[in-house]
């Protein structure tokens, strides 16, 4: 699964938190147990500022 990060977050805790999300609600709407699911920071965004 590829995702974007917002700049100035720390990039690993958010990955692991996004991974643990998608482990759960996967797990939750299909009754299977999630053995593996790679997540990769694709890009890094910038939050325009107003």
């Amino acid at each position: 699964m590829e995702v974007s990060v917002y700049y100035g977050h720390n990039v690993i805790k958010e990955l692991k938190q996004f991974k643990s999300k998608c482990i759960k609600e996967i797990e939750k709407l299909t009754t299977m147990n999630v053995q593996k699911i790679t997540v990769i920071a694709k890009s890094i965004e910038i939050k325009a500022q107003h």
